[in-house]
């Protein structure tokens, strides 16, 4: 599932690069970012129009919507399917219940976000600010963690690995980090010398991909 800045959504098959049906159209702004249900059959939409949105893949309409009021810059759904995380740009933090709608718990962020990403386990939840700091959250009580201090400018992307151990983020500063979870330590900087928007880890932990506003990929081996 992609978002777009025309503000809809498109469904694709991954192995033909093909668009499937028709186009989600409903928000009103951007759709800065998209989370599946783990069994694939809805998806968590976060816009710049204010508005988390829950949809039924197969049908494309809304199930429910969630009014943040201010962009939508991050969602993230647990394993279970059930409970959804959604975090703008107000800096307030929230976990709702997905099937009713109720609002479970709330966080402030004191550094209004620019992203947010969701463990595997659904337990963590890491957020990226203007002041560039990575804040780490407990989802179960709602309590912040720690911070995630070093990057020189605004932290435009931040990813778990998918077991949970480390956090990789990019920034404007023209890095990309590698922490470690349970102390929040910095382990590797990578150099990528333009801006960063876009940061991954494989599976396996052994190599980084950065992105850059210019265009620019490039991968990093860790495996040593």
């Amino acid at each position: 599932m992609t978002g777009s800045y025309d503000s809809t959504m498109v469904l694709w098959d991954v192995k033909n690069c093909q668009k499937i049906g028709d186009r989600f159209g409903g928000h009103d702004f951007v759709v800065w970012d998209v989370a599946f249900t783990p069994d694939g059959t809805q998806v968590l939409s976060g816009s710049y129009d204010g508005k988390a949105c829950f949809w039924d893949v197969d049908t494309t309409s809304k199930i429910r919507c969630f009014d943040m009021g201010f962009f939508v810059v991050g969602v993230g759904i647990t394993p279970d399917g059930r409970t959804g995380v959604l975090a703008s740009t107000s800096g307030i933090i929230e976990v709702v219940d997905l099937e009713t709608g109720e609002i479970l718990r709330t966080m402030l962020n004191s550094d209004a976000p620019f992203c947010m990403s969701l463990s595997s386990d659904g337990h963590l939840a890491a957020t990226c600010a203007a002041s560039g700091d990575i804040i780490l959250w407990d989802v179960i009580t709602g309590q912040e963690i720690r911070s995630l201090r070093g990057h020189t400018a605004p932290a435009s992307r931040v990813v778990f690995s998918a077991d949970g151990r480390y956090i990789v983020s990019g920034s404007g500063d023209g890095t990309g980090r590698l922490w470690n979870v349970a102390d929040g330590l910095e382990l590797i900087r990578f150099n990528h010398a333009e801006s960063v928007v876009g940061i991954a880890i494989s599976p396996n932990n052994h190599t980084i991909a950065t992105a850059s506003e210019t265009g620019t990929l490039r991968l990093w081996d860790i495996s040593g």
